[in-house]
């Protein structure tokens, strides 16, 4: 009487509870500590993986080079395998105050960008293929054309893709904010801004389609969209 009953290997009935109940709350806490280490590790694998998604976006400029046109105080961006070609003169030569800006950029594969002054203001040419482009903060066109009198052929090529305000208009009209007129000639008044071209040229003629899908073209396109004041 007043003795606990003891199992055959000496234990008795609560000891032997207290280790069953000692056991499940070692595994208990011990699940806990797995499940929280495992998002510990879930989590900081995410921001890893974030963090290396943030870092390897491509700069589609980097390694280019940067020029600025003389007179008109443009700057722009352009590959380093890419050659330039200034031929801007002074306004003593020509009618623009205070010069006339006159450059290329060539690449290596003989394709060519060319910014210049003194756009004339009429012109027979159609305009078959329409590229849009983001150019000093407006949204404006890579305009292909040929003459009206090859627009029925459906062979004719296109010589050069220029940029326009207006999906339709053949000629480049995008007005200089830098140079001006110096005479009343040409269509344009003393002192008045002048018109400007933007235009790519292909290694040779094609179609819009063929032009548009050369890697030249792509190029030169991001050249203009980085253009700005």
């Amino acid at each position: 009487m007043g003795k606990l009953h003891k199992d055959n290997k000496g234990f008795s009935a609560v000891e032997t509870i207290m280790i069953l109940v000692i056991v499940i709350l070692i595994g208990l806490v011990g699940w806990l500590v797995y499940k929280n280490n495992h998002k510990t590790n879930v989590a900081t694998s995410n921001t890893k993986s974030t963090s290396t998604t943030t870092t390897t976006t491509s700069d589609p400029y980097a390694g280019w080079k940067t020029g600025t046109t003389k007179y008109e105080k443009l700057s722009y961006k352009y590959p380093s395998n890419w050659n330039l070609v200034d031929n801007s003169e002074t306004g003593s030569k020509y009618p623009f105050q205070p010069g006339a800006d006159d450059l290329y950029l060539l690449s290596p594969t003989g394709s060519r960008i060319h910014i210049f002054v003194g756009v004339g203001s009429g012109t027979s040419d159609v305009v078959v293929g329409s590229t849009p482009i983001t150019f000093l903060g407006g949204s404006d066109y890579l305009n292909a054309s040929v003459d009206s009198k090859n627009y029925a052929d459906p062979n004719a090529l296109v010589f050069d893709e220029c940029i326009a305000t207006n999906p339709t208009y053949a000629l480049p009209n995008i007005r200089t904010k830098n140079i001006t007129s110096s005479t009343d000639a040409g269509g344009n008044v003393t002192g008045e801004p002048v018109l400007m071209a933007f235009c790519f040229s292909p290694l040779s003629p094609s179609t819009p389609e063929s032009i548009k899908s050369s890697a030249d073209f792509a190029t030169a396109k991001l050249i203009f969209e980085s253009m700005h004041y």
